[in-house]
């Protein structure tokens, strides 16, 4: 260990030792300031073992600097690896030699930002692991190696410095590139290198390595700046490209229809144009420029895919945001099979909802995504929408009247579910709009079956519906139907008593299992109250929901119970009307009444 010495002064190996308090002239910029540096760095040179350039000859093992000054040798790194944070003469030695090579950093025995950032060029320029730590190999290189055998061409990246930086600007500059030489690879050498690895067709990552390295030191990129012939005119490209590259795909997107400006960045503009245009030549539609978008750029196929919509793949994967010929194609189809939408070639929200109504009455999986099985259907001519073609539409044996359907949906299958819903006892117009009122609807009839409450209509709760044994709310009940456990009501609670009653806990503490005015859970604040107002139920969540009569939203007065269905009907409140809720909940840790805050609930009275 290291021991420091008192302040003001710096304790170097051996029995020198220097008071900076003896510098009357305080250090600055200027001939004064530079002249005080020199003796300090004199004087601080004897403790280092790094003598003045007329100092008398040493026995000094270390390598020589350019002055004649002895340098410091390996032994003065120590032995232990250094790294940021560390301070004392070894970083000082450290910081010395690295100077020697290249740096231009101040020796001032503190391992922090700059150092650290001299080591890892250092170490890039060498060839030896880039971390940023003075190890074995890093001392052996900085005392064993003259500046002037540095490798010139390491792996660079975003932060690298030095004469290897300085090269690789002064290579960038020959192909054609106007950027500062001052060996820092900031943003614009940066831009830069990405710019010459597109336009040379290697990959584009901002990152020089051996293959960079080669197509600079062979005069690649001064042909590529120079004469476009020698251009590699279809590497990969995506966007934040930059180059001639660009230039040639913003061309080729305006031959086949495009109408971008060719200004060699790919922007906003240049990645909607190639998603376009990929989605109209019936490839992967990403954005990416890869093989076989070019070859379909390069084929004439874009073009022809602009002018002659024969040559058009038709029925590629589409989704929201694409454009061109093969959408206008599926909005046409779309609105034979009874959808009524602007045929403009974009795939917007109109055309997306269009999509999801033909896939829920085609019985296909509804995700807005065209498919094959879609394309499929919708080239057979025989789905409908809605009742746009009623001489067709009549025949209702090609719909598939059972698909998955949920909120949003529309057409013959959403009427088949809100007929079967309104023969179970739902009162709900059969529009073909599966809207708030179907939803509703479906989630009482989901919790009279029994069945998971989500409000999407799938394989059960279509068999239920067929079955016919399931009744809403004021139908008859089922024969199947599991028996009310027999309750005591004292007369008829009214709403105010029973929201009063509950009133009257607010701020009361949750506690798990509580049932008393000194803590409640959930089900046990609402057995109170009810037991309070001459009513029993039973003391779970799931068994309150499943034990009253399940009604709508409409139907509910305050006073009624808001079962909560996640965590299968893990949480109940009283109704206190307005769309609030008096509950005692984890979250607020206490008996509170506020606004429900999502729609899976269901209703549930005892009166």
């Amino acid at each position: 260990m290291l021991r420091t010495a008192q302040r003001g002064t710096h304790r170097a190996e051996g029995p020198a030792v220097i008071d900076y308090s003896s510098l009357l002239t305080p250090v600055s910029k200027g001939a004064v300031g530079a002249a005080a540096l020199t003796a300090v760095a004199a004087t601080a040179a004897t403790g280092l073992g790094i003598a003045p350039a007329d100092a008398a000859p040493s026995t000094h093992n270390g390598p020589v600097s350019q002055a004649g000054t002895k340098l410091p040798s390996v032994s003065a790194l120590g032995t232990k690896p250094l790294r940021t944070g560390h301070r004392g003469q070894q970083v000082q030695a450290l910081q010395s030699l690295l100077n020697h090579h290249g740096a231009s950093i101040k020796i001032d025995g503190s391992f922090g930002r700059k150092t650290r950032n001299a080591v890892i060029t250092f170490q890039a320029s060498s060839g030896i692991g880039v971390d940023g730590v003075v190890g074995a190999r890093t001392r052996s290189a900085l005392a064993s190696k003259n500046p002037t055998s540095v490798n010139a061409t390491p792996k660079l990246r975003p932060g690298s410095r030095g004469n290897a930086v300085k090269n690789l600007q002064s290579l960038l500059n020959k192909a054609g590139a106007n950027i500062k030489v001052d060996g820092v690879f900031g943003r614009g050498t940066n831009t830069a290198v990405r710019n010459f690895q597109a336009s040379a067709g290697v990959g584009v990552d901002g990152i020089v390595g051996p293959r960079t390295w080669n197509k600079l030191n062979s005069g690649a990129g001064s042909a590529a700046a120079k004469n476009s012939t020698s251009v590699n005119h279809t590497p990969k490209l995506r966007r934040g490209n930059r180059g001639d590259a660009v230039k040639n795909l913003q061309n080729l997107l305006n031959k086949a229809g495009a109408n971008i400006k060719a200004d060699g960045i790919f922007g906003r503009g240049t990645y909607n144009a190639v998603r376009n245009f990929q989605a109209s030549a019936g490839v992967g539609v990403d954005g990416i420029v890869g093989p076989r978008t070019w070859n379909k750029l390069n084929s004439g196929a874009g073009s022809a895919a602009a002018k002659n919509s024969t040559s058009v793949n038709h029925t590629p994967k589409l989704r929201r945001g694409n454009r061109g010929d093969a959408v206008k194609n599926l909005q046409n189809l779309l609105n034979k099979a009874g959808a009524n939408i602007k045929a403009d070639g974009i795939f917007g929200r109109g055309t997306y909802n269009a999509v999801r109504n033909f896939q829920a009455s085609a019985g296909v999986g509804v995700d807005g995504i065209v498919g094959p099985r879609t394309w499929n259907k919708l080239n057979s001519g025989n789905v409908t929408i809605a009742d746009s073609r009623p001489t067709e539409s009549a025949t209702s044996a090609p719909v598939n009247n059972t698909p998955k359907l949920r909120r949003g949906n529309r057409g013959d299958a959403v009427k088949n579910l809100q007929n079967l819903l309104n023969k179970a006892g739902a009162n709900i117009k059969t529009d073909g709009i599966f809207g708030r009122g179907t939803y509703n609807a479906v989630r009482n009839f989901q919790a009279s079956a029994g069945v998971g409450v989500d409000g999407i209509v799938g394989p059960r709760t279509w068999n239920k519906l067929n079955s016919g044994n399931v009744t809403i709310a004021t139908a008859p009940a089922s024969s199947t139907a599991a028996p009310a456990p027999k309750t005591s009501v004292k007369g008829d609670a009214s709403d105010t008593a029973i929201v009063e009653s509950a009133k009257k806990y607010l701020g009361t503490p949750y506690v798990w299992g509580g049932s008393t005015p000194s803590g409640f859970d959930c089900s046990g604040l609402t057995s109170t109250v009810y037991r309070e107002n001459g009513i029993s139920i039973p003391r779970t969540a799931r068994k309150q929901a499943f034990a009253g009569k399940i009604i709508s939203e409409n139907e509910a007065r305050p006073g009624d119970l808001v079962v909560f269905t996640q965590g299968n009907y893990g949480h109940v409140g009283i109704y206190a009307g307005n769309g609030e809720v008096i509950d005692a909940g984890r979250s607020p840790r206490k008996v509170v009444q506020r606004k429900i805050w999502t729609s899976k609930v269901i209703y549930v009275t005892y009166r």
